[in-house]
C-alpha cells in the first residue's frame, strides 16, 4: 500500500473525483444486473494509445492502436463492465486517465504496462515512476508487470530452450483456448480444461473452494483485438457458467471490485 502526503483541498477533490468513478462504474453493473446478466470486469488489458509520444512507429503501423470505439462497443455487446487498461509504451499512465476521463463508466484508471522496453531497460526508474503514480490517488489499478516470461520471444528466436536453469519457477497460466498448444513447449498450455474442452474437475473444485481469490480477464492487446469476444465467451462459458452462483459472480466481478475500490460488492 501506498500513502499519500497531500493538501488537503486537493485530497478532498480527488476523494471527490474517485467517489464519482466508482458510482459511474456501479451504475453500469448494476444496470447488467438488472438486465439479467451476469457483468465482467476484466482487469488485465493493455492499452495502445495513437497519441502516445512512447509508441514506436514499426508497432503502430504491424500491431496498430487500440479502436476505442470498437471496444466499447464489444463491452456493451458482451456485458463488460468495466477495462482496466495499462498504456503500452507509455511513459506513465496519464493515457489511461484520458480514457477515462472520456469515458468514464468503461474504464478504470491504471498505472502504465510494464510489459515494455520502458520496464525491461530501466527497471529502478520503471517502478519508481509506478510508484509516485499510485501515491497521487489517481490511478485505481497497476498495469501488468512482467517479472520473467519463459520462454521469451527472444528466448525462442535464439533456440534457448534450457528451463533447468529455473527448478524453482512457477508460472500464471493464462486462459487460451483448451485446444491451444504453446509452441516452444508443444504442450496444451491451459490444463484447466479437459482434452474435451471442460473445465476439469479439479481446477473446479479449487475456483469453488477458493472463489475470492480468482478474477475474470481477458489478455487483451491491440495484435488480438479481433478475438476479444471470444476471450470473453472462453470467461463466460468454459470458466464461469459451470461455477455455483456465488463464485460465478465472485469471479467475474466483486473481486475486481473489491480490489480497485478497496471494498466488497454491495448492491
Amino acid at each position: 500500500m501506498c500513502s499519500a502526503h497531500l493538501i488537503p483541498g486537493i485530497a478532498s477533490a480527488q476523494g471527490a473525483e474517485r467517489d464519482q468513478s466508482k458510482d459511474a462504474w456501479k451504475r453500469r453493473i448494476r444496470g447488467i444486473l438488472d438486465r439479467g446478466r451476469l457483468p465482467i470486469i476484466d482487469l488485465q488489458a493493455t492499452y495502445m494509445d495513437a497519441t502516445s509520444p512512447g509508441v514506436p512507429p514499426n508497432v503502430l503501423q504491424t500491431v496498430g492502436a487500440t479502436d476505442v470505439p470498437r471496444m466499447i462497443e464489444d463491452m456493451n455487446r458482451l456485458d463488460v463492465a468495466q477495462i482496466a487498461f495499462a498504456p503500452a509504451y507509455a511513459a506513465n499512465g496519464e493515457p489511461s486517465l484520458k480514457l477515462h476521463r472520456a469515458h468514464p463508466e468503461y474504464f478504470i484508471p491504471t498505472t502504465n504496462s510494464g510489459e515494455f522496453p520502458g520496464w525491461w531497460r530501466g527497471p529502478q526508474a520503471f517502478v519508481s515512476g509506478v510508484a509516485q503514480a499510485v501515491k497521487t490517488g489517481r490511478f485505481f489499478f497497476m498495469g501488468e508487470h512482467e517479472f520473467r516470461h519463459y520462454p521469451s520471444p527472444e528466448q525462442v528466436r535464439s533456440g534457448r530452450s534450457d528451463i533447468e536453469r529455473f527448478p524453482g519457477l512457477h508460472f500464471d497460466l493464462a486462459v487460451s483456448a483448451p485446444t491451444h498448444v504453446y509452441q516452444p513447449s508443444g504442450a496444451r498450455d491451459a490444463p484447466l480444461f479437459t482434452a474435451a474442452g471442460q473445465l476439469d474437475d479439479r481446477s473446479k473444485a479449487i475456483l469453488e473452494r477458493y472463489p475470492e481469490r480468482f478474477l475474470s480477464s481477458s489478455d487483451y492487446r491491440p495484435a488480438v483485438a479481433s478475438q476479444y469476444p471470444e476471450m470473453i465467451r472462453r470467461q463466460r462459458d468454459l470458466l464461469l457458467a459451470p461455477l455455483r452462483d456465488k463464485a460465478r459472480h465472485l469471479v467475474a466481478y466483486a473481486n475486481a471490485w473489491r480490489l480497485i475500490t478497496g471494498s466488497p460488492w454491495s448492491v
